[in-house]
């Protein structure tokens, strides 16, 4: 499977918090190294998952070279799938379905991310990273030369009707990243040009700066303190509602913490304010009780350690290897870095 498929494949480094971290420390690392931007292009697939033909699907199983009882189940899995409609007391006729990947079966996703895996830039300057139908790509610019995002654009479409695929231009958005001031960028025609949007749950902005996602996470974790209210109301244990907590309101909080680990002091506060306020209605002493931030520093922390364990994981590459002349084989150390930003992102846990 691509290395750019972070959705339903097994592996080190897998999943949106990956994904969402290689895409920060990509464009962080670029603008590090020398002033430019980064376009920052967002791809939205119309009905992904219900247009894409099963010839396709069946072409892709055949190009991973998968044993053939396997790919004989599966065409017979895809075959003589048919619907139909009822209204009250009306039914309509019987039709062939001919595209599409049930929806909420396990082989579902995977038959999608086997099929969509081809998906590759045509310039060495961009870089395409996918979690299941989400598509977004990155493309680094030094120079004006450089900006070639109207070509992939137009390769990504190309791709797409190769797989009966749609690009919705009107929900697809470029997020430029400039750091150039004098650096005139082309505008994608019929897409929107933006400055924040959420991309798998995680605002990004182009300032590169979290306020926006912080004010999102904490307007919805408030919203779900009545459920903590309640809980106390109803007298319940301090440890039944410390859980409802991390449950509900705490891993909204630390969603993908990896990625915007570099908030400034201020920002933390107002996570930390949000956990006051059930830290008060517990009633009792909270030291038992681990707080958000020494939580977050272990996700980190656990990340890390997969890294250093997994040659093949994809946030490795931002890291330095270095041989120990101790007993210990291996060890990894951030890049040199020029921005406080970039020194303060995640790579500061190989500290």
């Amino acid at each position: 499977m691509s290395a750019s498929q972070f959705a339903y494949v097994p592996g080190p480094g897998k999943g949106p918090c990956m994904a969402l971290t290689t895409i920060y420390l990509s464009i962080l690392e670029h603008l590090d190294s020398a002033s430019g931007a980064v376009r920052v292009l967002s791809i939205d697939l119309s009905k992904a998952f219900d247009v894409i033909t099963h010839t396709s699907i069946l072409d892709a199983c055949n190009s991973f070279q998968i044993p053939l009882q396997a790919y004989q189940w599966i065409k017979s899995y895809l075959s003589d799938r048919k619907q139909r409609v009822k209204l009250g007391d009306e039914t309509s006729d019987w039709i062939d379905i001919t595209s599409g990947v049930p929806q909420g079966s396990v082989l579902g996703p995977l038959l999608f991310c086997m099929t969509t895996n081809k998906l590759s830039p045509i310039r060495k300057n961009s870089t395409i990273i996918q979690y299941a139908d989400d598509i977004t790509l990155l493309h680094f610019i030094r120079n004006p030369n450089d900006d070639k995002l109207h070509e992939e654009f137009a390769h990504l479409e190309q791709w797409a009707q190769s797989l009966s695929l749609s690009i919705n231009r009107n929900k697809c958005s470029v997020m430029d990243v400039v750091t150039k001031q004098n650096l005139v960028l082309q505008p994608l025609p019929n897409v929107h040009s933006v400055s924040h949007f959420k991309l798998l749950g995680v605002m990004l902005s182009s300032d590169m700066k979290w306020a926006s996602h912080i004010d999102f996470i904490v307007k919805k974790a408030s919203r779900r303190m009545f459920l903590i209210l309640n809980l106390r109301r109803a007298n319940s244990p301090p440890d039944v509602i410390f859980k409802a907590y991390c449950a509900f309101i705490r891993s909204l909080l630390l969603y993908s913490f990896p990625v915007f680990c570099n908030i400034p002091a201020y920002l933390k506060q107002r996570l930390l304010r949000l956990e006051k306020r059930v830290f008060r209605l517990l009633g009792e002493r909270t030291d038992d009780f681990p707080s958000l931030f020494s939580t977050a520093d272990r996700i980190c922390r656990r990340v890390f350690e997969e890294i250093a364990r997994h040659t093949d994981h994809p946030l490795r590459r931002f890291f330095t290897h270095r041989t120990s002349r101790t007993r210990c084989t291996a060890n990894l150390h951030p890049p040199r870095c020029k921005t406080s930003r970039f020194s303060e992102s995640f790579i500061k846990y190989s500290l």
